[in-house]
């Protein structure tokens, strides 16, 4: 009894396991941003075929736990923007961070999923408003 009560107050004191707030141990975490910017094109993005974002908004990003293993995201624009697709493959309890990236062509515009750093997110983030989807 005393071992344990040692050791949950040496976990309180110094901190266990950190995992973002609400994060399971069963699932992955999503995080999708997008910087401000100056375009009205709209863009969804969809996983596995459901539509999970119907407007990518800039200024916001959006949190999305997901069941480990392999997932197809795509994004889709209205007229005159190129549709991507993307794989992921997604561990338990870990948290992935992708940067919606507009990309600007002749006569289209393209929605890039780039994978950023926890740092980079963060601090890309710290600002933004946050959308949380199941």
């Amino acid at each position: 009894m005393k071992f344990c009560t040692t050791l949950l107050l040496f976990l309180l004191w110094f901190g266990g396991p950190e995992l973002a707030l609400g994060q399971s141990e069963q699932e992955a975490t999503v995080v999708v941003y997008r910087k401000p910017s100056g375009t009205f094109a709209k863009f969804a993005m969809s996983i596995d075929g459901k539509q999970v974002i119907p407007s990518l908004e800039g200024n916001t990003y959006y949190e999305i736990r997901l069941k480990p293993g392999e997932v197809l995201m795509e994004t889709r624009g209205n007229i005159f923007t190129e549709h991507k697709q993307y794989s992921l493959t997604l561990e338990a309890g870990e948290i992935y961070y992708l940067e919606a990236v507009l990309e600007y062509q002749l006569y289209l515009m393209t929605l890039h999923l780039m994978r950023r750093s926890e740092q980079v997110a963060k601090q890309a983030i710290r600002k933004m408003s946050r959308e949380q989807l199941e």
